[in-house]
């Protein structure tokens, strides 16, 4: 099942689309569906944890994840996550964006598994509102970094954030943030009633509100954003641990920091 994208549709140009809607102020929400959510879609245990990790069926040993990347799917206990999961995927809104996993990352059968569930519902794949999940890293993160959290700087920024990252550093005009912990899909699921209550509350409108919290933000998001689109939504993943002390959390595309240039691959379709 091939995904035909239109010839102005590359990894670049949509890090720039998404960077233009931003520095003009239209609104949008941004989530990401990594090989994390996509395995859980499909209903596999996910493990990781401090020794190990769990994947696909395969337990691999050695491995040492830091405490905020700490999470456990099991498909026995948690259906329902997974079916909110699902929906936020499978969700349709003007400028609802989706990142999908893409083969170069998760290889084709996953790829294709992705957009079956698309065709299963819609019998299209509404490409205009589909991405890269990893849109704002690999040979993106140094653009991120240069260009797009410039923006964020004039944005009024809500952060949903792990409870041990410390944001004194990012230079945001930070005006509310939102604490989850370890497998927040799953402990902190109540946190989406929260953050919902908070907006209509105080009657949000126009603030970037920033997510890394796993895969409760496409949940989140999808909720949100359907009944406040006045707002941007964004799963930023990991892309600012590095500058949020406090977090553990590393991964090789961050490495680009250090060597002043672009030096990962471009994902593709």
């Amino acid at each position: 099942m091939p995904l035909t994208m239109p010839p102005n549709k590359t990894f670049e140009g949509d890090f720039y689309s998404i960077n233009k809607m931003l520095k003009e102020g239209e609104n949008f929400s941004f989530s990401r569906f990594s090989d994390g959510e996509v395995f859980i879609m499909q209903g596999q245990e996910v493990v990781m944890a401090a020794d190990h990790c769990k994947v696909k069926g395969v337990v691999h040993k050695g491995v040492n994840y830091a405490e905020d990347d700490h999470k456990h799917f099991d498909p026995s206990h948690h259906e329902f996550y997974r079916q909110k999961l699902i929906d936020s995927f499978i969700h349709r809104q003007n400028n609802y964006i989706k990142g999908i996993s893409c083969r170069c990352c998760i290889g084709q059968r996953d790829f294709n598994w992705q957009l079956g569930i698309i065709k299963g519902r819609y019998n299209d794949l509404d490409q205009e509102h589909l991405s890269w999940s990893n849109l704002m890293i690999n040979a993106n993160y140094f653009r991120f970094i240069n260009e797009m959290t410039p923006v964020f700087k004039t944005k009024k920024i809500v952060m949903i954030v792990n409870k041990n990252a410390s944001l004194s550093e990012l230079g945001f005009d930070i005006v509310k943030d939102f604490r989850i912990g370890k497998n927040c899909m799953v402990n902190d699921y109540s946190l989406i009633d929260t953050i919902e209550e908070w907006v209509g509350e105080n009657d949000i409108k126009n603030h970037l509100f920033l997510f890394a919290a796993a895969s409760l933000s496409n949940i989140a998001i999808h909720r949100l954003y359907s009944k406040y689109p006045e707002n941007t939504y964004m799963d930023i993943g990991s892309s600012l641990n590095p500058f949020m002390p406090g977090i553990g959390s590393r991964r090789r595309y961050m490495n680009q920091i250090n060597a002043g240039r672009i030096t990962y691959e471009t994902c593709i379709w």
